[in-house]
């Protein structure tokens, strides 16, 4: 279901935010290959402030995704998760593999199995795009709207972390967003010819 707002694309989206209480929802829905998106605080991945990881769920049009902040991912509950994480047989599909890897391989969290990166392929259909951000990406590719970061978080010393339902739904969206770019960016590589560079 989609939405007019502001005169931009809104797609419909549950964002549920993982607790101690409800962890056992999201790891019944570990899947062999799911969306998700890991974010971190700072321009340097070496010396990133971790902040979550989203896992998207589309289950036939009900799209729901679920925040695990940092601290319960590294908890004895979050085990599960960072098992499916570092597990090389589940394939994820997620924006800046690099970046992500190397945010969570310093808090010791290995990251494997990821078999699209959305920003990779979207440089290597286009090097001269200049917003290869999730939110300019979605506009290119006529996507729901993303809210760009700085609109959500501020930036500089006006930087701060949302409220958690507004923070839920903002990493939420930018995972559903990743997860209707892959078959368009998919598509697009095949078209092009491109996807020996990426594969």
């Amino acid at each position: 279901v989609t939405v007019e707002e502001d005169n931009l694309v809104v797609e419909s989206l549950e964002a549920i935010a993982i607790t101690e209480s409800n962890i056992d929802t999201l790891i019944g829905k570990l899947d062999d290959s799911m969306t998700i998106h890991v974010e971190a605080i700072g321009e340097n991945p070496h010396q990133a402030v971790m902040v979550g990881i989203v896992w998207f769920v589309d289950d036939g049009g009900e799209n729901t995704s679920y925040y695990v902040p940092f601290a319960l991912l590294q908890s004895d509950s979050g085990k599960p998760l960072r098992d499916w994480l570092s597990d090389v047989s589940k394939k994820k599909q997620l924006f800046d593999l690099h970046r992500a890897q190397l945010a969570l391989a310093w808090q010791g969290i290995h990251l494997a199995g990821v078999d699209f990166d959305v920003l990779l392929a979207a440089y290597l259909l286009d090097p001269t795009e200049s917003n290869l951000s999730l939110s300019g990406l979605s506009v290119k590719y006529g996507l729901p709207s993303v809210k760009a970061d700085e609109d959500v978080f501020g930036k500089g010393a006006k930087f701060r972390l949302p409220e958690l339902a507004a923070l839920s739904d903002h990493l939420g969206r930018k995972a559903m967003a990743m997860a209707r770019m892959v078959p368009v960016l998919r598509d697009e590589l095949e078209k092009g010819d491109m996807h020996r560079l990426f594969y």
